[in-house]
């Protein structure tokens, strides 16, 4: 860490914005930015405000706010000194962490002209977020006096009743519906759904066309998938296959926020004794982000009169990994003209 530190302050220095002060030296003017300049962003984002302030209710609170994109990947970081809001690209992060999040972390402008070290001193992975309670973030300038702030923040992605200051939110485990007990069952975060295939990330799309193309037809699938956060390192993406006459398709994948190439789909299991591959691509899915159960059904024709229906629930397992498993599988063979309610088909499967 040591090592890291001195590295980087010694490029700060080079970039000429670390220095010796004097009495000439020229104060910066560091100024706090509130909601009105966030561009509307309320997605995931790593965020310092000044310590005892309250984003939510301050007007001007922020001294550093990073967004991440719809691949969960960061983007550029937002400074703001006398009145001009400056973008800042990681440079540097230690591999000592807290709460999930390095300890120490670096950044400047493209410019070379604007710089800022974060030092994290007290946080806590909550699940969906870290909370960080005391860190210090110094802001370097060209030819300025370098400016320390008193700060605390979040990483992650706060929920729909969090606050910006990172409320505790009701996430982990999830209950599931008529009486099931799974658990080891996984709540999500509501679903952020999106109209374009670009916000799904290129590794994943990439690895629809080339591991799922017999199933799923990117190029030809109208837009209606979504995404919802699992925690702050994790993502799990609803991504659509096709739209036919009268039923849909998406398969599922879980996204390693950071490094978007490490994913994997995720296959629906199916009731004992069915022979034939793993299935992924789940027919008229709805996913209850609050359960984590997924319902599916798949019509044998337009009038819906015959099919199957399923439940999964999405649940953790060995190795850190996720799984639906089947909790409940209903079969309706003959069609008979009767459009009933697929949940009341006759049940193949039930778990027990």
């Amino acid at each position: 860490m040591k090592s890291l530190m001195k590295t980087c302050i010694a490029a700060f220095a080079v970039l000429g914005l670390v220095h010796v002060a004097s009495a000439q030296d020229i104060k910066m003017n560091v100024q706090l930015f509130g909601t009105k300049d966030l561009q509307g962003f309320d997605g995931c984002r790593f965020a310092l405000w000044q310590r005892g302030r309250n984003p939510d209710k301050d007007k001007y609170a922020y001294v550093f706010f990073m967004p991440f994109g719809g691949d969960g990947a960061p983007l550029l970081g937002w400074v703001k000194t006398s009145g001009t809001i400056y973008e800042l690209e990681r440079l540097a992060e230690s591999y000592d962490q807290i709460g999930g999040v390095a300890r120490n972390s670096f950044f400047k402008d493209s410019d070379s002209t604007t710089a800022a070290h974060v030092e994290i001193f007290e946080a806590e992975d909550t699940g969906r977020f870290t909370r960080i309670s005391k860190a210090d973030i110094t802001i370097y300038r060209e030819k300025k006096r370098p400016f320390r702030v008193n700060a605390e923040g979040m990483m992650g992605c706060p929920g729909p009743d969090d606050t910006g200051t990172g409320a505790e939110v009701a996430s982990g485990v999830a209950n599931t519906p008529d009486g099931y007990s799974v658990s080891d069952a996984i709540a999500l975060g509501p679903e952020q759904p999106f109209d374009d295939l670009r916000f799904v990330p290129m590794p994943v799309r990439i690895g629809v066309r080339q591991q799922l193309a017999d199933i799923c037809d990117l190029d030809s699938a109208p837009i209606f998938g979504g995404s919802y956060v699992i925690s702050d390192a994790l993502t799990l993406w609803k991504i659509p296959c096709f739209s036919g006459a009268y039923q849909g398709a998406s398969v599922f994948a879980v996204v390693t926020n950071r490094r978007p190439e490490h994913f994997v789909f995720l296959p629906l299991e199916q009731p004992p004794g069915r022979v034939g591959s793993e299935k992924y691509d789940a027919m008229l899915p709805t996913l209850d982000a609050q359960t984590g159960v997924l319902t599916t059904v798949e019509l044998n024709r337009g009038v819906g009169d015959c099919g199957s229906f399923a439940r999964h629930q999405l649940v953790a397992v060995e190795g850190e990994a996720l799984e639906f498993r089947l909790l409940d599988f209903r079969e309706k063979r003959e069609c008979d003209g009767r459009s009933d309610d697929p949940q009341t088909w006759p049940v193949v499967w039930l778990a027990q």
